[in-house]
């Protein structure tokens, strides 16, 4: 069931066992809808949650981490995704380009007083 639901891009069924019923069970959803894409569910998951490492791809887009490492270097040579500077290769981590990262270099001073010796303070 599994093979064919991946094959014909459904989401994956759901199980759940019933406990709070007189007579334990399980019930299994499956859902008759498209999955959206690796990268649609990718692109959400940095909206909320920031950046994004291959083990949160892996459980994502349920690939190996073979198959992640793949995905997200594609992303980051089509422009979608940039790496985080100062990680090492094993620690790796994502984030999408653009202005929300030049926001904090034009606000970065907002509300700051300089100091008597930074430039930029008039006598």
């Amino acid at each position: 069931m599994f093979g064919e639901m991946a094959a014909a891009h459904l989401y994956p069924p759901q199980y759940r066992q019933t406990l709070d019923t007189s007579v334990e069970g399980v019930a299994v959803t499956l859902l008759n809808e498209e999955r959206p894409p690796a990268w649609v569910e990718v692109s959400d998951w940095i909206e909320r949650n920031g950046p994004i490492a291959n083990a949160d791809v892996c459980r994502i887009a349920a690939v190996d981490t073979l198959r992640a490492s793949k995905m997200l270097r594609a992303w980051v040579d089509r422009g979608l995704l940039a790496p985080l500077p100062g990680r090492s290769r094993s620690q790796a981590a994502y984030r999408k380009p653009g202005l929300a990262d030049e926001q904090p270099g034009l606000l970065a001073d907002a509300g700051h007083e300089p100091e008597p010796d930074e430039p930029g303070l008039s006598d």
